[in-house]
């Protein structure tokens, strides 16, 4: 779904920038359930992690000169060996293709050390200007002058936003979702783990969102990317809550 000749959304939740030929990542949390077992929880964990494919497939779709992982690519910086390999097996990848950025996210922040330690090449920075775009996690305030010029859009991840979608009778699902107004764009988690903040509830968790006047929503149907307007979900939430107080 194309915004503009400079900016276009993907239903594989990431972001594509033509000029400067950039694919945009937000949340992958690689490692999530190796975190989760580690810390107790029992966890199903795969042998392979699936965002690998995907970003390859996303790749060999784009031919990016850059990926920008927009924060939070591990879900923790352990010192964990399968999380060594996973990132290990990224950067391997895409050796000698698209160079690898990370924003860092507040997952992320040891990341930067253990990438050094591992002498894996993923360059981290706090945030990234490309072109008219800026790129934060937005889990912190958003600089000063992050709306100048006056087309400047901030990119951040960190909410992993979704929407739930009904026929108002039985069926309900939940599902990632893009968010914008004339500033802002959040883009929902690459990861398959993410449990989401529902757009519909407004429970943004970091100051870039919560600072937002979200206007537009698309919402992830499979391949496809639905267009809606941000009132209308608010109001059909609003009549939903209020029709089940009723009952």
């Amino acid at each position: 779904m194309p915004l503009a000749d400079d900016l276009v959304l993907d239903a594989r939740r990431v972001v594509w920038l033509p000029v400067q030929r950039t694919l945009v990542v937000p949340d992958v949390h690689l490692g999530f359930a190796w975190v989760q077992r580690q810390r107790g929880q029992l966890l199903p964990v795969r042998e392979t992690e699936d965002a690998l494919a995907r970003l390859a497939e996303l790749q060999a779709d784009y031919r990016s000169e850059r990926i920008v992982f927009l924060g939070d690519l591990v879900h923790a910086a352990c010192d964990l060996e399968p999380l060594r390999e996973s990132l290990t097996a990224l950067a391997r990848q895409f050796a000698g293709g698209p160079e690898l950025v990370l924003v860092v996210g507040n997952h992320d922040h040891r990341l930067p050390a253990r990438l050094a330690d591992w002498d894996i090449p993923i360059r981290t920075l706090a945030c990234l200007d490309a072109g008219r775009f800026r790129l934060i996690h937005g889990h912190e305030a958003a600089p000063a002058e992050t709306l100048e010029p006056p087309n400047r859009l901030v990119l951040i991840g960190h909410e992993h936003p979704r929407v739930e979608l009904g026929d108002g009778v039985a069926t309900r699902m939940k599902c990632p979702a893009f968010a914008w107004d004339d500033h802002t764009l959040v883009i929902p988690a690459f990861s398959e783990w993410a449990a989401g903040c529902n757009l519909q509830r407004r429970d943004f968790l970091g100051p870039v969102a919560r600072a937002a006047r979200f206007h537009t929503v698309a919402a992830c149907l499979g391949p496809r990317l639905l267009r809606l307007p941000y009132a209308r979900l608010l109001q059909d939430a609003a009549s939903a809550g209020a029709g089940s107080r009723a009952r």
